[in-house]
């Protein structure tokens, strides 16, 4: 709309796609999934043989699924899996209502795929390196001093690979693997306060490196992924928490807010959609279907539709965009994705612990940490009250999470998908959905 051209590689589609402008964002998601459209067929031939590998060695090594294989080695309950995706089901109308409320706050008279990214109230504040150095040291207070000092310990090092650069991969990770040498970390900061939490998450996992190879010999060190992304989604919510904690403006409280409504859609539920995807491919080939890309296509524009209630008028999905799954590289991963929504569950669990006041949730998270890969992580999780195979830990419902402070529909909704409501924070200033 200004005139200004970019090149649209995937760090500015993660950019430009929460444009205030709608157009450009309409704009920025036909182009880009246009493109897309253009591999569909040949990336749907990779997965499709990934798919089939992952279910040919299920079938000679006598597991009852591809599933059953893959969690097989982590020592994970196939059950966890299937109890995810059911709760994510039953709190589907929740997802809906924060969509209704998104669309009213936008106003907009229909809501489109396009129409889920750009923040629900509009945010001019960025963020340098070293302020978010600084918000990560201050929200995670509650994890203790020791917690601190290694924090400081890698923000002191050069341990980052910090800006976007022509040929850089996008998104970000923390490298930790080498035993005896201390984390790298991979990032593409832009200033926006997603960059900030993407900032927090990756140094929990280095954190979470650090703390197992200090307990740990260089035989059990190595954690499960299944553990690995509490480390990460736990830094997330602290972070959340201490900026709504904070002397702010309404309009940055209600950034803040919309921010964590986008968390808990992004982290919780857009991964079960791809956990279901994934299993719903692998039960295809199992039951002797053949995929295609165009096939994946029509699955996965399936599932957009469930989870964003295009049958129930809430959202409008395009058919153009369902190529988005091969756009999406843990479907490689044989059964990884699920993980990320395991670990809100659990990390949710845990930071509100840390809020309460609870010293013992503390060493609890950080004995979990600490224990490296010397147990089975889901086990490990067991033993310190959390278990995922049981609908505990997963949202609550509207019914369940409702105040006697507030009876506002939207403070029960943000509560439900796993965000503080509005009364729940330093004080009452309205209703999201007025």
């Amino acid at each position: 709309s200004t005139g200004e051209e970019i090149t649209l590689d995937q760090a500015a589609y993660s950019l430009h796609r929460a444009s205030d402008n709608r157009e450009d964002r309409k704009l920025v998601f036909d182009t880009f999934w246009g493109a897309w459209k253009g591999y569909e067929t040949s990336i749907g031939q990779t997965l499709d043989t990934q798919v089939k590998a992952h279910v040919f060695q299920a079938k000679v090594r006598k597991y009852d699924s591809a599933l059953d294989a893959a969690l097989s080695g982590p020592n994970i309950p196939t059950a966890v899996y299937h109890t995810l995706v059911d709760a994510a089901h039953r709190h589907l109308p929740s997802l809906h209502r924060y969509f209704r409320i998104r669309q009213r706050m936008l106003g907009l008279t229909d809501l489109h795929y396009y129409d889920i990214y750009p923040p629900l109230v509009a945010s001019d504040r960025t963020f340098d390196i070293d302020e978010s150095k600084a918000l990560t040291l201050a929200s995670a207070a509650p994890l203790g001093p020791h917690y601190l000092d290694l924090l400081g310990e890698g923000f002191a090092g050069n341990w980052m690979h910090v800006y976007p650069r022509p040929g850089k991969a996008p998104g970000a990770y923390m490298y930790g693997s080498v035993y005896d040498v201390h984390p790298f970390l991979l990032l593409n900061h832009n200033g926006q306060f997603n960059d900030v939490s993407t900032f927090t998450h990756e140094w929990g996992h280095a954190i979470h490196t650090m703390l197992s190879t200090e307990h740990n010999p260089y035989e059990t060190s190595s954690y499960a992924t299944f553990t690995a992304e509490i480390a990460s989604t736990t830094n997330e919510v602290l972070l959340q928490e201490y900026m709504l904690g904070q002397e702010i403006s309404d309009d940055e409280r209600l950034f803040y807010l919309g921010t964590a409504l986008e968390a808990a859609r992004g982290t919780f539920f857009r991964q079960v959609m791809f956990a279901e995807f994934e299993l719903k491919i692998h039960e295809m080939v199992e039951a002797g279907e053949a995929l295609s890309g165009q096939k994946m296509s029509e699955v996965y524009e399936g599932l957009l539709r469930q989870y964003h209630g295009a049958d129930q008028d809430v959202l409008t999905i395009d058919p153009a965009y369902a190529v988005e799954w091969s756009f999406i590289p843990h479907f490689y991963r044989n059964f990884y994705v699920f993980q990320y929504a395991t670990s809100i569950a659990g990390g949710t669990m845990f930071a509100e612990r840390f809020l309460k006041g609870d010293q013992q949730a503390r060493d609890d998270y950080l004995a979990v940490l600490s224990a490296g890969g010397s147990r089975h992580a889901y086990e490990l999780l067991q033993e310190y009250g959390i278990d995922l195979a049981t609908d505990a830990p997963t949202p609550e419902s509207p019914a369940e999470s409702s105040h006697d402070c507030c009876t506002c529909p939207a403070a029960s909704t943000a509560t439900a998908i796993g965000a503080r409501c509005l009364c729940r924070c330093r004080r009452f200033i309205g209703c999201l959905g007025c």
